[in-house]
């Protein structure tokens, strides 16, 4: 049901989230705002359509 672009996006958050361990603290603070942000943004295009 998702387009397929938006899959694509999720599975390399996905990823991205799977790498975070290699990261620093730092790093990874900033990959878990990143995908807040992320999700917001998903969020609101599912009620804007």
């Amino acid at each position: 049901m998702l387009i397929p672009e938006i899959e694509h996006a999720v599975i390399r958050r996905q990823v991205q989230r799977d790498n975070v361990s290699r990261h620093s603290k730092r790093r990874r603070a900033e990959l878990k705002f990143d995908n807040l942000g992320f999700v917001f943004l998903f969020e609101t295009n599912l009620v804007n359509l």
